[in-house]
């Protein structure tokens, strides 16, 4: 329960983002619902579910270019911050553990700089 409503949080908190965002990046909004379904995995461990899977290879559709992939970041840093305590250095082995091959997520905190977030590939 506790992780759904850490997802609702979040959920409320990102939509009003999307106006800030500039045109053509991905929509926050869909970032945040992609990777609602990791939070678990990114708290508690464990491995990532089919939901999870499923949205970060959506969210790998949207990494095609590096304003892309600073604003995918920018979206997660401000998501991540919202959900408390996670373990950062979980999100790097997302897209192994969900079979994108070609994939790399840096750990993502408060402390990143997305603007190098040329690190962001996930196809």
């Amino acid at each position: 329960m506790a992780c759904h409503m850490r997802y609702l949080i979040l959920f409320l908190v990102l939509s009003t983002s999307v106006l800030a965002q500039t045109p053509d990046a991905p929509p926050c909004s869909q970032i945040v619902k992609d990777v609602g379904p990791c939070l678990s995995f990114l708290t508690d461990g464990g491995e990532p579910t089919k939901e999870c899977c499923a949205g970060i290879t959506e969210i790998a559709n949207y990494a095609k270019s590096k304003k892309d992939r600073v604003a995918i970041c920018n979206c997660l840093k401000k998501a991540l911050a919202q959900i408390g305590s996670y373990d950062a250095s979980r999100i790097p082995q997302l897209p192994v553990k969900c079979g994108i091959s070609s994939g790399t997520i840096p750990p993502i905190d408060q402390n990143t700089d997305c603007s190098k977030a040329s690190t962001l590939v996930l196809v």
